[in-house]
């Protein structure tokens, strides 16, 4: 049997997301598999009614937390699991029908595959903030001139292939893009708790999420832990989801700075000159952002995301 953590958060479309997210759940064809749902203690009410749509189909156990931390909620949900293999979909996710079958194939094949994963395409398009900084970028001169060097030094080059971490603290942004399907099956270096398998006893091994984060890189800390205890981590195509992605707590640029700056502390480490470089700049990139996106928005509290990288990197 698998289990299918499935957790909550508070949004404008949070109850329609649900509802497909279970509906996909509902259409698996592997069907030896039951739900935790974690319930982030927003509207209890709301979320059992729909709950209660799908008893006849599968098994849903509704666990309440009302802490904001995405990492404590992760935590929450794989200790309720006693299963051997755990799945991690997001609520505004919709898998494909062959989404479990595809990752218990996966992690059926080798001991030292320790998680796997595949497309989670974008509802949008850019599929992120960051994605639209970087077409946006492109389509100007001045900023193909700030672009090749970041993508040279910074990216290694390849902006787009799933899964990449850098040794500028930069990561790829490939697996959202519709094109990801098309991949070839791999081993990376990060996955997504939007969409993924993990075996059980590498979260017990590794004590799962650091709860030091908040909202952002709580998974990719804890991915780059399993690759340090030399397990695999593997994308397939075929393991396919759509996220419906919506604006949510992990908006919030003091929180995303911050997490940013406790991950670069924890994992920034340039091994040559042109990692070097390109972390220097990675960063730059990421406090000017903050700076475009506060006159772009016309929003001061966006500057947070400067004091919140500063206190991350700095701060215990």
């Amino acid at each position: 049997m698998i289990t299918v953590v499935v957790n909550t958060y508070p949004h404008n479309y949070r109850g329609v997301d649900l509802e497909k997210c279970l509906d996909s759940l509902a259409q698996q064809s592997y069907r030896n598999f039951k739900v935790v749902l974690v319930e982030n203690n927003v509207n209890q009410i709301g979320v059992e009614k729909i709950v209660k749509l799908f008893l006849n189909k599968i098994e849903v156990k509704v666990v309440v937390c009302s802490i904001k931390r995405l990492s404590v909620l992760f935590n929450i949900g794989w200790k309720e699991v006693k299963t051997e293999y755990v799945a991690f979909l997001a609520d505004d996710a919709v898998a494909d029908k062959d989404w479990l079958k595809n990752i218990k194939i996966e992690l059926d094949k080798n001991e030292r595959i320790a998680a796997v994963s595949g497309p989670v395409i974008s509802s949008c398009y850019p599929t992120g903030e960051m994605h639209s900084l970087y077409l946006k970028m492109r389509s100007s001169v001045l900023g193909k001139m700030f672009i090749g060097p970041y993508i040279y030094l910074a990216m290694e080059n390849c902006p787009t292939v799933p899964g990449k971490y850098f040794g500028s603290g930069a990561y790829s942004f490939g697996t959202a893009l519709p094109e990801s399907i098309n991949f070839s099956r791999a081993e990376i270096d990060l996955l997504t708790t939007t969409s993924m398998g993990i075996k059980r006893e590498v979260l017990d091994e590794l004590g799962g999420f650091d709860e030091i984060y908040n909202f952002n890189h709580a998974d990719g800390d804890l991915f780059l832990r399993i690759k340090q205890a030399e397990y695999k981590l593997i994308f397939s195509p075929k393991i396919k989801v759509k996220h419906m992605v919506r604006i949510g707590p992990s908006r919030n640029a003091y929180y995303i700075g911050k997490d940013t700056g406790i991950f670069h502390r924890k994992h920034l480490r340039p091994k040559s000159l042109r990692s070097l470089l390109g972390a220097v700049l990675n960063i730059l990139v990421l406090n000017v952002y903050w700076m475009y996106s506060a006159v772009s928005k016309k929003d001061v509290s966006q500057l947070k995301g400067i004091t919140g990288y500063v206190e991350g990197i700095f701060k215990t």
